[in-house]
């Protein structure tokens, strides 16, 4: 017994008098829930990560508070995802005043780049790359383990056990989406959404995009030609089902469905994660939600 005292002694020496844990290495923010998740994948308990934009709202159109601004200046790293998902971040840093590293979680990435003439957006880069789950493989883990890193370097060796231990769960993710799609005919792959955001997705399982109602969600009223054009592909294509963004409204689709005929089949988490107890509260739970809506709502076995 009389061994063990150094031991609990030091031990005991170790625990804030308040009798609360220690304050964490990383005091991290992340601009949209999605970040935030990877990144809590990776930090584990070494970080405290805040995600900006909540749970079902959309990170286009967000508008920080002052609560925000508080957070990022008092953080020591800020993640966002870039290609013009957040336009509102610029003025976001430079109104906080933060000294806090500034990553960008999509380095790396080779973007799509949006094509739709009618659009102030034609000819920039479409941001939803974490919708291709190869992409949060091998840019979005790799870049927030680096900036962790940089930040804590004391922690380097949790970050890279964490990292690598989710990217094992991301491949078993990516094969099972893939595995699943593959059930799916080829001739009834076809998407139509409320948001121009399943390119990444598309290219990387399979799936043609025929159109959508929104380039990019800060858009208002789309121009009538593209409605007209997108009700003309639908029917030309025989486009099994329409599917809705969570963060939009649904109205502009209700109509497109009553004037083609066409049902709406589900509604897809793109731009933000689900509430908890949804089912699609972590970045996984989100894609196997959308791709299981996906093949239900496109005919797939069991639909």
């Amino acid at each position: 017994m009389a061994a063990l005292l150094p031991a609990v002694v030091a031990l005991v020496a170790c625990v804030p008098a308040t009798g609360q844990p220690p304050d964490p290495a990383v005091r991290a923010v992340a601009t949209y829930s999605v970040i935030a998740d990877l990144a809590r994948r990776v930090a584990g308990e070494r970080a405290d990560v805040v995600s900006l934009v909540p749970a079902g709202t959309d990170p286009h159109t967000y508008e920080p508070r002052p609560d925000d601004l508080r957070r990022v200046a008092g953080a020591s790293l800020v993640l966002y995802n870039g290609f013009n998902l957040e336009l509102w971040f610029g003025r976001l840093i430079a109104g906080s005043g933060t000294r806090a590293r500034i990553a960008v979680a999509s380095r790396g990435v080779t973007p799509i780049v949006i094509r739709d003439p009618l659009s102030r957006y034609h000819g920039a880069p479409d941001p939803h790359a974490w919708m291709d789950v190869r992409n949060v493989i091998r840019f979005y883990v790799p870049n927030i383990r680096e900036a962790l890193t940089i930040v804590d370097p004391e922690g380097a060796a949790i970050y890279s056990r964490n990292a690598q231990q989710y990217i094992t769960e991301l491949e078993g993710l990516d094969a099972s989406i893939r595995e699943q799609v593959a059930t799916l005919p080829a001739a009834r792959r076809k998407l139509v959404t409320t948001e121009n955001a399943m390119f990444y997705f598309a290219a990387a399982y399979g799936f043609q995009v025929v159109g959508w109602i929104y380039t990019l969600a800060p858009e208002s009223e789309p121009p009538a030609r593209r409605i007209t054009e997108l009700v003309e592909r639908i029917r030309r294509e025989r486009v099994p089902a329409l599917f809705v963004d969570l963060t939009l409204n649904p109205k502009l689709m209700e109509r497109l469905s009553q004037e083609t005929g066409v049902p709406i089949r589900g509604a897809l988490y793109i731009d933000s994660l689900g509430k908890p107890g949804s089912g699609a509260d972590s970045y996984a739970g989100m894609m196997r939600a959308n791709v299981e809506v996906l093949i239900r709502g496109l005919g797939g076995p069991g639909s």
